[in-house]
């Protein structure tokens, strides 16, 4: 079921301010907003349903149309979240080091524009060991290398935790050319 709500609403991704039309909104989608606004003050643990609701501008009713509770709004958020990270690789085509960058740019802007969930989700290790485990297949089924998907897919979600949890001091483009670096040394050349 699809609830339109008429109103118009303004949300804040990265630096860039986007205006969506009422008509683009489900009660759903200010669900999620709602929630995503609130990981800004507070973690997960200590968000309530009412004040999803009441930042969402819906009915505790309207909730529970499209959520169970609290934790299957989560679930529902982690899955949406990481499939979009994790569809970046799909688009690659390429294997040039300017590809990988823009590739990797991207990932890294995915991962600051939802900064605050991540902040979150990168402190519980199951959730870091899941979507290493995600990116591995993506890395397998590109390269066909078991050894090379486990230990990049471990490697680039190690260092993407680590920059969120040092409060992202470097900027998307600075970790995307580390990442970049990185992925394409050629780690033999010690032999």
């Amino acid at each position: 079921m699809q609830t339109t709500i008429c109103i118009e609403m303004s949300i804040l991704i990265g630096c860039v301010k986007m205006y969506i039309l009422k008509e683009d909104l489900s009660a759903r989608d200010f669900i999620l907003q709602g929630f995503l606004e609130l990981l800004k003050i507070k973690q997960s643990c200590e968000i309530t349903v009412t004040e999803i609701v009441e930042k969402a501008g819906v009915s505790r009713s309207t909730f529970y149309i499209h959520f169970k509770d609290k934790y299957d709004l989560i679930d529902y958020l982690r899955d949406d979240i990481t499939s979009k990270l994790l569809a970046f690789y799909e688009k690659n085509d390429e294997d040039s080091p300017s590809s990988i960058k823009g590739i990797t740019l991207k990932i890294c802007e995915h991962i600051y524009a939802y900064r605050h969930f991540y902040r979150h989700e990168f402190n519980d290790p199951y959730f870091v060991q899941m979507l290493s485990y995600r990116l591995s297949e993506k890395l397998y089924s590109a390269f066909s290398d078991c050894g090379y998907a486990i230990f990049a897919s471990h490697g680039t979600i190690g260092y993407l935790a680590y920059w969120v949890k040092e409060d992202y001091q470097m900027n998307p483009d600075e970790v995307a050319g580390q990442l970049a670096k990185i992925g394409i040394t050629d780690w033999s050349r010690g032999n």
